[in-house]
């Protein structure tokens, strides 16, 4: 798919200075070192967004993208470098042991047809002080459940559980 059909054009290529702003002062607060020379990996990176974040924040990041055309816009837009942004399924991608201070998932893990053996394989690159963020949508937020039930009193089987709707889709 086409990164253009993905997002817009204001939603994609536009970073809000709060982007990851709370998950990363989380992050720092779970963290038993200093912030400096700390290595993050982008476990799907899109259009490498997170990826740019965590670089401007000073990690040394990698990351990880299954779709070529995502992979190309991100280093077009300058988010992420051609040499640490591997195209590649997690699933596929190998780093050393122990070799990660930060992982991110951020929606991604939903999409795994092997969650459990993605995740024993990645925790295996997290150094034994590491921080593992995923990053899942929400059964449970309301917008959600109020659509489900307009979904439902109009008699379809329509569901926001599985939104967005487009591929890739959702396995859970």
């Amino acid at each position: 798919m086409p990164s253009e059909d993905y997002w817009t054009e204001e939603q994609s290529f536009r970073l809000n200075g709060g982007y990851f702003k709370e998950e990363l002062s989380t992050l720092y607060r779970l963290l038993s070192r200093s912030k400096k020379n700390l290595r993050a990996l982008d476990i799907g990176s899109e259009m490498g967004k997170l990826f740019y974040v965590l670089e401007r924040e000073g990690f040394e990041t990698w990351g990880i993208e299954p779709s070529p055309t995502f992979r190309k816009r991100a280093i077009e837009l300058g988010f992420a470098p051609p040499d640490r942004l591997i195209l590649a399924s997690v699933e596929e991608a190998e780093f050393p042991p122990e070799h990660f201070d930060f992982i991110t998932f951020s929606a991604v893990f939903e999409h795994l047809y092997y969650p459990g053996e993605v995740l024993r394989k990645v925790l295996r690159w997290l150094k034994p002080d590491g921080v593992i963020h995923v990053e899942v949508p929400s059964a449970n937020w309301l917008i959600a459940k109020l659509l489900n039930t307009y979904y439902r009193l109009i008699g379809t089987d329509y569901t926001t559980h599985l939104s967005p709707m487009h591929p890739p889709l959702p396995l859970v």
